[in-house]
């Protein structure tokens, strides 16, 4: 076993990555978000969040970098 934290990136916090959230949070894995509406309905299910456009890769990336 290891010590570090297992992290997930998901793109969106819509209905539709509820299910992933929630799985990926019952596992123990650190959950960022990156969503570009700040008001997406899953977003308070994670542990970090990033507003990003996810047709910018460049933003996504930009907010993975400081969740590294």
């Amino acid at each position: 076993m290891t010590d570090f934290l297992k992290t997930i990136l998901i793109l969106g916090a819509g209905i539709m990555q509820k299910p992933a959230i929630e799985t990926a949070k019952s596992l123990g894995w650190r959950v960022c978000i990156v969503d570009a509406n700040p008001e997406a309905p899953f977003i308070g299910l994670g542990d970090h969040f990033a507003r990003a456009d996810l047709k910018n890769p460049d933003e996504v990336i930009e907010a993975a970098k400081e969740w590294k």
